[in-house]
């Protein structure tokens, strides 16, 4: 028996809490637009960040069939990238938790416990981790992502999703009593995101000063909601210097840090620039999707997270191997069964998860140039 099922089967202990503290949000002034995320786990999250490329031939698979290995009826989605991206991965190539295109599309996950996806019927079906790279491979505006969310049947656990494009487009995807529930345009007034359902949140928003409320908001106070300090931070934005914007979202994500914060990441969105940092490696460093070639005629590169570089680390990526992924994957599962959730991920209908980990791992060597 491996460490790794061993660990999945239950023998281990965990006290640490449950964690909903992931946060996204979109500022925009004039010609210049961001988003920030935090990605929250009470542990530490390993990844890489992959250089997704053009012109390659995938197929859809679901969460079912990674942990089973037993195919649905229901037929395989196919599809070409039609775009290059840049994506933040925590359990393997092809499965990322976010990311930019070079159309400058944005997508980003945040823990929805009330997900509810709909039932697998003769609709092509998908891990909710792959639809997001099968966004980022196949679209450019936020509308064409909404027209997705009501084609494709996911699987997986719970997410709702932050969807932004580089002319300022703005939705919420949820996935609630086995429907998409979306919001967008005027019916998303706060550009922000948190680990509650959009409308809750925004109801509890007007309790607070500046919103129709009387309730202060003390940007100090941890107690207060994330959404209520984002939204207030969001509304300020006039006052803060151009050349401070960059700044100004890595405040914004500190304030809605509530000690769980794994990785934090800015996108300039018209510049194609995202600055990272993580729990690890604290420094911000940044990336520039104009220095990488997207052609798949050339190696997929990557560059792990947690990487302890300074500046521009643009030409720090080097070439993919399937052995990169599959010690990224095992690693993840390690960390992974500290956290409460896992075994209302994984536990419940998995085979072996020495398996669950070659499928996954195996995947990308499914995708085809050309």
């Amino acid at each position: 028996m491996s460490k790794v099922t061993s660990l999945i089967r239950g023998e281990h202990e965990s006290s640490a809490p449950r964690s909903r503290g992931c946060s996204t949000f979109m500022l925009s002034r004039g010609q210049e637009l961001l988003v920030g995320h935090n990605l929250d786990e009470p542990r530490q999250v390993p990844g890489m960040i992959v250089i997704n490329k053009r012109s390659v031939s995938k197929a859809s698979c679901s969460w079912h069939e990674l942990l089973t290995s037993e195919e649905l009826a229901s037929p395989r989605m196919r599809w070409v990238s039609k775009y290059g991206s840049v994506t933040f991965n925590p359990i393997g190539r092809e499965f990322p938790d976010g990311g930019l295109n070079e159309a400058g599309l944005s997508i980003h996950e945040m823990r929805l416990t009330e997900t509810e996806y709909r039932e697998h019927d003769t609709g092509s079906s998908m891990f909710m981790a792959q639809w997001v790279q099968y966004l980022l491979d196949s679209f450019e505006s936020v509308e064409q992502v909404l027209g997705s969310a009501s084609q494709i049947v996911l699987d997986g656990w719970g997410w709702h999703f932050f969807v932004s494009d580089r002319q300022g487009g703005c939705a919420i995807v949820e996935f609630l009593a086995g429907k998409p529930v979306i919001h967008s345009g005027q019916s998303v007034p706060v550009h922000a995101l948190c680990n509650t359902q959009y409308s809750r949140e925004m109801e509890v928003l007007k309790g607070y000063e500046g919103f129709g409320g009387n309730q202060d908001i003390d940007l100090g106070d941890k107690n207060l909601p994330r959404f209520v300090h984002a939204a207030h931070m969001l509304g300020n934005l006039q006052a803060v210097a151009p050349s401070s914007l960059v700044d100004y979202s890595f405040d914004i994500l500190r304030t809605v840090e509530r000690g769980t914060t794994q990785w934090s990441y800015v996108i300039d969105v018209p510049q194609l620039k995202i600055y990272f940092r993580t729990s690890v490696a604290t420094t911000v460093k940044h990336l520039d999707l104009g220095a990488f070639g997207f052609s798949c005629e050339t190696p997929v590169e990557v560059l792990d997270i947690d990487s302890g570089l300074t500046g521009d680390v643009s030409e720090h990526f080097h070439a993919y191997t399937p052995e990169i992924n599959r010690q990224l994957i095992i690693k993840s599962f390690e960390s992974a069964t500290s956290s409460p959730d896992f075994e209302e991920i994984v536990g419940s209908g998995c085979d072996s998860v020495d398996q669950l980990i070659d499928r996954m791992a195996n995947y990308p060597e499914t995708t085809v140039c050309g």
